[in-house]
């Protein structure tokens, strides 16, 4: 038995909104953890892909999101703190960054960034390691 929790609170002031979040993916006394049932973890927990599926120990993640828009182009900015379920140990933490926008009426721009910054024993045990990840994306409307 695993349990699924997100819990999110926000404000949006003057076209910038701030979240704080915490969403728990549980463990079944480290018997297994919960998995998404049609798909991965990358829009959820980070960016830079550490957390695709749930680690045994079950996994918390406490974040902070902002974004907002500036010269035509939003920006996010997201910050997760990672931690096991079970004996509450530390992971690490990420921060995320996406610019995206119009550059012509006929193509958008996506830049994005992830940072993960392992910290902890239980990392290490897991095989994380400090990763830095950045797409480029260019769409063009026909």
């Amino acid at each position: 038995e695993t349990d699924y929790l997100n819990l999110e609170a926000g404000v949006a002031v003057s076209g910038i909104t701030a979240k704080l979040g915490y969403e728990l993916q549980s463990s079944d006394d480290g018997k297994g953890a919960f998995k998404t049932p049609l798909g991965t973890n990358h829009k959820f927990n980070g960016w830079a892909d550490q957390f695709l599926g749930t680690p045994g120990a079950g996994l918390e993640d406490a974040y902070i999101n902002v974004s907002g828009k500036a010269g035509g182009f939003k920006i996010t900015l997201v910050y997760h703190d990672f931690s096991s379920q079970d004996g509450s140990d530390d992971y690490g933490s990420e921060v995320d960054l996406s610019i995206s926008g119009s550059l012509h009426p006929k193509v958008s721009a996506l830049l994005k960034y992830a940072d993960y910054t392992a910290d902890g024993e239980a990392s290490s045990v897991l095989g994380k390691v400090d990763t830095q990840k950045i797409w480029l994306m260019l769409s063009m409307k026909f």
